[in-house]
């Protein structure tokens, strides 16, 4: 894997960390989070400049402990897996935002990220989106 697909995996996983809390106990009856994540644009060339966005929302009315897992893949043989817990309380939501430029000798190609939220081992929600460098 070359360095600069590992530049780019980083501010990836910075962006989904970004989410990350203090993990407590849940008592919540019936779990409930939703996820958002994008990544714009969704095509990027040498000097542009791309915005990694995430957020979780605790939709139950307690206290929810969610294990967030994140998948990346891309060019360059970039793979990076992860977990995160966190607790929310209820209804809340937490969000990050991450800038990034890319750089000519980033690993061109199309990058993934899958971001799936679980508690109690069910899984809540999943999300993913692309990206792709020129």
């Amino acid at each position: 894997m070359s360095r600069h697909s590992l530049k780019i995996i980083a501010i990836i996983t910075l962006a989904v960390t970004g989410l990350l809390g203090a993990a407590s106990p849940s008592h919540s009856a019936t779990p409930c989070a939703t996820l958002a994540l994008s990544v714009t644009p969704g095509v990027a060339s040498a000097g542009d400049n791309i915005t990694i966005t995430g957020s979780v929302f605790n939709c139950s009315t307690a206290k929810e402990r969610v294990n967030i897992l994140y998948e990346l893949t891309g060019p360059c043989s970039a793979s990076e897996v992860g977990t995160i817990r966190l607790s929310l309380k209820a209804g809340e939501t937490r969000s990050t935002s991450l800038s990034y430029t890319v750089s000519a000798s980033d690993c061109p190609g199309t990058y993934t990220i899958t971001v799936s939220a679980y508690a109690g081992g069910a899984l809540l929600d999943r999300k993913s989106e692309t990206l792709t460098v020129q």
